[in-house]
């Protein structure tokens, strides 16, 4: 994958993590949008750890 990507697909997690522990710290009041928050996070780091995965694969 084009290291570009990666670095685009590595903001929007991460932005989604930092909005979504927003919403745990009650920035956010817990309504549709801290849930969707929450969610979109928890597939973040599904993502990021899939993502890690698949790095430590392919350098071996």
């Amino acid at each position: 994958m084009n290291i570009a990507i990666k670095i685009v697909i590595t903001i929007i997690l991460l932005t989604t993590a930092i909005l979504a522990s927003l919403a745990v710290f009650d920035v956010f009041s817990f309504d549709e949008l801290g849930e969707n928050l929450l969610k979109l996070a928890a597939v973040g780091g599904i993502a990021i750890a899939t993502s890690a995965v698949v790095s430590l694969v392919n350098k071996n």
